[in-house]
């Protein structure tokens, strides 16, 4: 038994000298250890972590066209019956530029007319258009999550009247979060 203690005993006192600079061990009769430890210094950890901007979209409806006139259809409400933008809602931790594309024609009859186009209402002051460029807007951080984003787009055939038949555009929106 003794031996035992005097055992862990020295192997506190050795221990006890590896980590700190001084060490006083005692050894009681009765098998009680003592041992005073001497702090040494202070150590500061530093801890760095990064939260990278990221954007996410959810709730994506298609816009409906509707005929506006002969040669005009239009996903804006104010100008025909039963038409709606498209849209989507945008949630970021961060700002967010969107790029909209032009919008590609679906089908045949799609392609063969005089102009279409699209805008995200509120956010690109122009429309990105046949012949045209995409038009891109910055969305400056904070603003809402959550976000709903309407898309608007229009199809012209100028003074000739559109030709019966489903017009079929997919619009682009490409977003980086900043």
């Amino acid at each position: 038994m003794i031996r035992r203690l005097a055992f862990v005993a020295g192997c506190l006192a050795i221990s006890s000298v590896i980590f700190t600079d001084k060490v006083n061990a005692q050894l009681q009769v009765g098998g009680t250890v003592n041992v005073n430890v001497q702090t040494v210094g202070t150590v500061n950890i530093d801890v760095t972590g990064t939260v990278a901007p990221t954007c996410s979209t959810s709730n994506i409806t298609a816009g409906v066209l509707r005929v506006a006139n002969p040669a005009r259809l239009t996903t804006n409400s104010s100008q025909a019956t039963g038409a709606s933008n498209g849209s989507f809602t945008l949630t970021c931790n961060s700002g967010a530029q969107l790029s909209l594309g032009i919008p590609i024609p679906q089908n045949d009859l799609s392609t063969n007319v005089a102009d279409y186009g699209a805008k995200i209402v509120g956010v690109t002051s122009n429309f990105a258009k046949k012949g045209g460029s995409a038009e891109t807007a910055t969305l400056g951080f904070p603003f809402p999550n959550n976000r709903l984003l309407e898309v608007e787009v229009y199809v012209d055939n100028g003074s000739n009247s559109l030709p019966t038949g489903t017009y079929t555009y997919r619009v682009p929106v490409n977003i980086t979060a900043l």
